[in-house]
């Protein structure tokens, strides 16, 4: 038998051990020692309050610190997620806001891009399309270099094109970044 160390994410061989076949024998000092090199105790010790993987993550105790730990986090409060992977950034949400006396949507981010944003989208929020009469469509607008905290978008009636001015909108964003 081969008894082997995991350090620092590579198996490494630490000894060779031949254990005699006997029909009738009690583990003895041998395979109690085997055990030991191994790491076996310390393996059960720490199996005993371990995730399990057929409850599918539900077992998590804080869930939310965990989702932050992999770069993910949520308000369902708020409507929004945030995906970090590597240096980029992914937002999206929901906004509910009154548009400027320019017809712009200003969106406060649920996080800072420290750079920029690459890209930005607003769709409208509305519940049912079959029964609105005016439509809006969302163009976003640059906002310049970072730290970011807001997006604009600006808004405007698809059938005349006008400027939606001091008006309470309701839109789903995503923006993009680093």
């Amino acid at each position: 038998m081969i008894i082997c160390s995991f350090i620092d994410g590579v198996i490494r061989p630490a000894k060779v051990v031949f254990i005699p076949q006997r029909a009738e024998r009690a583990p003895g000092k041998d395979e109690r020692r085997i055990i030991l090199k191994v790491g076996l105790v310390d393996t059960v010790t720490k199996a005993a309050g371990a995730m399990q993987k057929t409850a599918n993550g539900s077992d998590i105790a804080n869930a939310t610190s965990f989702l932050g730990n992999l770069g993910i986090s949520f308000n369902a409060g708020s409507g929004y997620v945030i995906l970090k992977i590597g240096p980029f950034i992914l937002a999206c949400g929901n906004a509910n806001a009154t548009t400027t006396s320019d017809g712009n949507l200003n969106v406060t981010l649920p996080t800072s891009f420290p750079n920029t944003v690459m890209f930005s989208d607003a769709t409208q929020a509305n519940s049912s399309y079959a029964t609105d009469t005016n439509p809006i469509i969302y163009s976003p607008y640059a906002i310049g270099s970072g730290p970011i905290t807001a997006a604009g978008f600006a808004a405007r009636n698809s059938k005349t094109g006008a400027p939606l001015v001091n008006t309470v909108v309701a839109a789903r964003y995503l923006v993009i970044g680093f």
